[in-house]
């Protein structure tokens, strides 16, 4: 198998009359040139690869689409299941984060985020104030956690 790096596009023209004119791009469309006004030939600058790295692509492409990982070692040939997961399944960002989204929604952090409301009469609130807080460190101030408290040092 090839796979296509960049076009080399050459005036055919400019190049018989001794004065050659080639152009580097991303595409083979067609361009023309710039000197003469005949057309560029585009031609691929391809990379070899090898029928292996077909096999990597196959078992990847499977297992996103949710192939289960036994079909895909039977269609690799595999005497472990291990060996498709962990040699041939490639994890990509996207795919953990569509993993977690998958995860229904946590009722205990919905309630954290929401503003708790005035507090009753008759309740104390059992938060402390970080004025309160004159020889207690913060440990930690941000995240989901509550900031505990330490003793000092």
């Amino acid at each position: 198998m090839w796979l296509v790096e960049y076009w080399v596009h050459t005036c055919r023209r400019c190049k018989r009359r001794g004065e050659p004119h080639s152009e580097r791009h991303a595409d083979g469309e067609l361009r023309p040139c710039p000197r003469c006004g005949m057309k560029l030939w585009p031609t691929a600058n391809v990379r070899p690869m090898r029928l292996h790295d077909l096999r990597h692509s196959v078992a990847t492409l499977l297992l996103r689409e949710r192939v289960d990982a036994h079909r895909v070692q039977r269609l690799l040939r595999h005497r472990d299941v291990k060996t498709t997961t962990g040699t041939y399944g490639h994890l990509v960002v996207e795919d953990l984060r569509e993993a977690i989204n998958l995860l229904p929604p946590a009722p205990f952090a919905a309630s954290l985020l929401q503003d708790p409301g005035p507090t009753p009469h008759g309740v104390q609130n059992s938060t402390i104030e970080t004025s309160e807080i004159h020889g207690f460190g913060l440990e930690r101030e941000t995240g989901f956690e509550p900031a505990t408290l330490s003793l000092g040092s």
